[in-house]
């Protein structure tokens, strides 16, 4: 009964160790997902910094390309001024202007008079793709509303960007230059515009992946419309310059973007276009009337640390469940220690010490009553006629008085003493900082509780009764363990040859101390022959 008492004491911990575990898994999950929390972010801060290095390459890149542009069509511009834009030399014109499309820079260029009227033109790609059919229908871009925007407002030169949906061998259109033509005392002889295709575009400004800067095939380098947020050019980082472009049309709206931690020029942007999530440096370009946005996807700058964290978390979910596992394991066997342990120093069948603990408890008690100059005192129990019982009613009838006087004896000794069964029906009690009259007390009512309980086995009740001899231990008397046993021994069998249901004391063995008075219930008289 004790003893599975005991076991499931020991078992009922183990949900307390399993929250403990719980716990720490807790603790350890978390560090876990703040390292990889911290680790993202550092690998975005490098990414930002990144993006920020090529938007400035970028940025350099382009405004170099705009400068060559604009001192390319300056140069064609000074030529005609010098040979007259109406001057009758075709061929002059044409090699002045075929000169400056093989450089790769300008696909088109086409010389206006000052009521825009095409008086030179050479082109390495088709016309058709690049001038509108009412320009190539009047050979004028007098009508071009963006050609008289441009001239009405007395500009020197300036860029924009065309579209061109239907041209896919342009790109979808490309960036037109345009420069003014003078006369030394001022007056507008003309102008040179250039066309730029977003192929060659790409191409140009490609070279800064060769170099290092490559975002991975789902970067993207856009320009876009300042204020209206149109899509001028978009560029796709896929390793072919000539596949990668497209034209302009489309419109980006403010909630395509999400404010960052890292300041007002990078923001997280979904694209319309694939779908995908990427992080973006938006720089102005152009006397801020374009945008440019340079974008790497998080597939890509993530992909790796993605891995690891997968790794990360199956490994610590195996980890988690290895050590649920030992858990089980541990506590499994640290509650057969326990019971070994337990069973090592006590009595299976009563709960009560066995004689190596009692031996054990002894030696500490008997250091304490030498140093404090205490005396303590041994009972030893033996149950009258106990062989009696058991040829009468059977073993489990003398196992189940012997399990009845445990726990009389638990319930009449204090939590500093101690009760021991030494064998068969004989019990050992020993009691700290108790003389021999004071333990004859806790004897008698002993003696009496088991005297006055009916023990009942298989419909039969069953009474018994007690022999009990005390012997006293004197600090620093040279007494050991041994005498006081055989005093205490010496007391019972006095205790045995009186009569039984007794308590002797080993200090006056001439005499029985308590005489106990014959115990009935009305149906049977205890077992006292």
């Amino acid at each position: 009964m004790h003893l599975r008492s005991f076991t499931s004491t020991l078992f009922s911990g183990l949900p307390a160790k399993r929250a403990l575990l719980i716990l720490a898994l807790l603790v350890q999950g978390g560090s876990v997902a703040g390292y990889l929390y911290l680790e993202r972010g550092w690998i975005e801060a490098g990414v930002v910094q990144s993006l920020r290095n090529v938007s400035s390459m970028h940025m350099r890149s382009f405004e170099q390309l705009e400068t060559t542009l604009n001192y390319q069509l300056a140069t064609v511009a000074d030529e005609m001024q010098e040979m007259g834009v109406h001057a009758d030399n075709p061929q002059k014109r044409k090699l002045l202007l075929s000169k400056e499309t093989k450089h790769g820079w300008l696909d088109t260029v086409a010389v206006l008079d000052s009521t825009g009227k095409i008086i030179a033109l050479d082109s390495g790609v088709p016309v058709a793709s690049v001038l509108p059919a009412t320009v190539l229908a009047n050979n004028s871009f007098k009508d071009s509303p963006q050609y008289r925007l441009i001239y009405d407002r007395w500009v020197e030169s300036t860029s924009a960007f065309v579209a061109r949906p239907f041209a896919a061998e342009l790109g979808g259109g490309g960036m037109m230059t345009y420069q003014m033509i003078r006369s030394p005392d001022g007056k507008t002889m003309g102008s040179v515009v250039g066309f730029t295709s977003l192929h060659s575009l790409s191409v140009l400004l490609n070279t800064d992946a060769v170099r290092g800067f490559d975002l991975g095939k789902d970067g993207v380098l856009a320009i876009l419309d300042y204020h209206t947020r149109e899509m001028l050019y978009r560029y796709t980082y896929a390793g072919d310059p000539q596949a990668g472009h497209k034209g302009g049309g489309q419109t980006i709206s403010s909630s395509s973007f999400r404010d960052t931690r890292y300041g007002p020029d990078v923001k997280f942007y979904r694209s319309t276009v694939d779908g995908l999530e990427r992080l973006v440096v938006l720089a102005p370009l152009h006397d801020a009337r374009w945008l440019q946005m340079v974008a790497q996807s998080k597939n890509e700058y993530l992909f790796n640390w993605r891995i690891q964290a997968a790794i990360t978390g199956l490994v610590f979910a195996c980890i988690c469940v290895l050590q649920w596992l030992l858990l089980d394991v541990f506590h499994q066997n640290q509650v057969q220690r326990k019971v070994l342990e337990y069973d090592a120093l006590h009595d299976l069948m009563t709960g009560l010490a066995n004689r190596r603990k009692f031996f054990s408890w002894t030696e500490t008690i008997q250091h304490q009553s030498d140093r404090y100059r205490q005396p303590w005192s041994v009972l030893a129990l033996d149950v009258d006629h106990f062989k009696k019982v058991n040829d009468t009613y059977g073993h489990d009838a003398g196992d189940a008085v012997l399990r009845t006087l445990a726990d009389i004896l638990r319930a009449n000794i204090r939590d500093c003493d101690i009760a021991a069964r030494f064998g068969g029906e004989e019990f050992i009690i020993g009691l700290p900082q108790t003389e021999q009259h004071g333990a004859a007390v806790v004897a008698e009512r002993i003696r009496q509780a088991l005297a006055e309980t009916v023990v009942t086995v298989n419909g039969q009740d069953i009474r018994c009764t007690v022999s009990i001899g005390i012997a006293e231990y004197q600090p620093q008397s040279g007494m050991n363990m041994q005498n006081v046993l055989k005093q205490a021994d010496a007391a019972l069998y006095r205790a045995k040859a009186w009569g039984r249901n007794r308590v002797v004391l080993a200090k006056d063995l001439t005499a029985p101390a308590i005489a106990a008075k014959p115990v009935k219930d009305g149906r049977k008289v205890s077992v006292t022959h």
